[in-house]
């Protein structure tokens, strides 16, 4: 049986499952963009000689965080200045970690004007998930209502030229959303209805002519009922349908499907041989060949 092809990426090891990477890398690719990013600590770097990778604490990276915690000289001892106390939690002994605790559950966020307790490096909950997502733990603050006024702004919407995008909040489809009585509505959605009436069907979508409904576009003259078939199809006209290497799912390149084929029409081997050269299954390779799959390549 052939040796399984490990990660591309370096100093990784784990085994190759898509696109040349691990689990772990083709994750961060498929949720940032990028196998090598890493959330934990922003814009941090290793401090470890030509590593290059992103820290996760005390300035290293993962691969280098995890030995210094094993490494005999920091096993047993706590990281308090002048402590020789062995660890009993997040690198400090049982009386300087119970300190810790103690102290945070009485101090307040440290953002100005806030009251709520502390939970994370000095923040309340909502403010350190401001500062993970926008760097600024006072950023993406705005007025209470607002959301409201605009949506009803919009129902008077008539620039049917430029797309208008939604500044607040959105889902995992980068779909406008806004809650309204403890509902949570869809907005394009939403006014596509109060424009032009209930949908046919409760199955027919909110289309978008310009093509932008996943970045937020919630310019009420951009959108008509439309069927699945029908949306799909607009997908296709705007180049918003991810398909081929563009689906964060595909196991292939482009040109390694079209080397498959040419390889299997030349007879050099068998599906079986090429599927497990690929790293696929040979009902994979199977359905490629017939273009039951990467049909438009």
């Amino acid at each position: 049986m052939a040796d399984k092809a490990l990660c591309s990426i370096p100093d990784c090891g784990k085994v190759a499952e898509r696109r040349g990477w691990c689990r772990t890398h083709h994750g961060r690719w498929q949720r940032h963009g990028d196998p090598l990013v890493c959330l934990l600590l922003k814009g941090g770097i290793c401090s470890v000689e030509n590593c290059g990778r992103a820290t996760v604490g005390r300035g290293l990276c993962q691969v280098h965080y995890r030995k210094w915690r094993l490494s005999d000289e920091n096993q047993t001892k706590c990281i308090t200045q002048g402590c020789r106390r062995p660890i009993h939690g997040k690198g400090k002994c049982e009386l300087h970690y119970q300190q810790d605790v103690a102290a945070r559950k009485t101090s307040i966020c440290s953002v100005d004007g806030c009251e709520r307790k502390e939970r994370v490096v000095g923040l309340c909950v909502r403010h350190y998930k401001r500062k993970i997502r926008y760097g600024d733990p006072q950023k993406g603050q705005h007025e209470r209502g607002l959301t409201l006024k605009l949506f009803e702004e919009l129902k008077g919407w008539s620039d049917a030229k430029n797309c208008f995008y939604w500044p607040y909040s959105t889902n995992r489809l980068g779909i406008a959303q806004i809650r309204i009585g403890g509902i949570l509505l869809n907005i394009p959605r939403a006014l596509c209805e109060f424009r032009h009436g209930p949908p046919p069907t409760p199955k027919h979508q909110a289309a978008h002519s310009c093509g932008m409904g996943h970045k937020a576009c919630v310019n009420p003259m951009h959108l008509s009922w439309k069927t699945q078939r029908e949306n799909e199809a607009d997908k296709l006209i705007h180049g918003t349908r991810k398909r081929g290497e563009d689906h964060y799912a595909a196991h292939l390149t482009n040109e390694q499907v079209r080397d498959l084929r040419r390889r299997y029409e030349l007879g050099e081997k068998t599906q079986a041989e090429l599927a497990r050269e690929f790293g696929i299954t040979q009902s994979c390779a199977s359905n490629i060949l017939h273009r039951k799959t990467y049909a438009h390549i």
